[in-house]
């Protein structure tokens, strides 16, 4: 099998969990990690091992907000934009997998529209 990143849904809100799906060689590095990252961003802001995960092809992980953001939890998206989550190789930080675009969008207030939505992709496009 190869390498797979699927998110459970499109967009969340922000500092909400999110679950994500993953699917790997049997033989992966229980190390690998799922990492999070503004979609313009080069550095993640958050990762999350896959330990425990050896001789698996597949689980799911859920980025949650952690409770005292000094320790080392995931953490969410704190801003609106569009997000990717990624496989990486423990061994090299290489991206084996990305998943598709996530939107996060302040749920307290009033939900964006879909012209507002439609706006943010086409910025991101080039």
């Amino acid at each position: 099998g190869g390498y797979k990143v699927k998110l459970k849904i499109g967009n969340a809100c922000i500092d909400t969990p999110i679950k994500v799906r993953w699917e790997a060689p049997k033989d992966h590095n229980p190390e690998d990690f799922l990492a999070i990252y503004r979609v313009d961003a080069p550095d993640y802001f958050n990762m999350v091992e896959l330990s425990g995960s050896s001789g698996q092809e597949s689980g799911t992980v859920t980025f949650t907000k952690p409770k005292d953001e000094k320790s080392g939890n995931p953490r969410l998206p704190a801003v609106e934009g569009l997000y990717v989550v990624r496989y990486l190789r423990a061994n090299d930080q290489r991206v084996m997998a990305s998943s598709r675009e996530l939107l996060a969008t302040r749920c307290d207030g009033p939900a964006p529209t879909n012209e507002e939505i439609e706006k943010q992709q086409k910025r991101q496009e080039w």
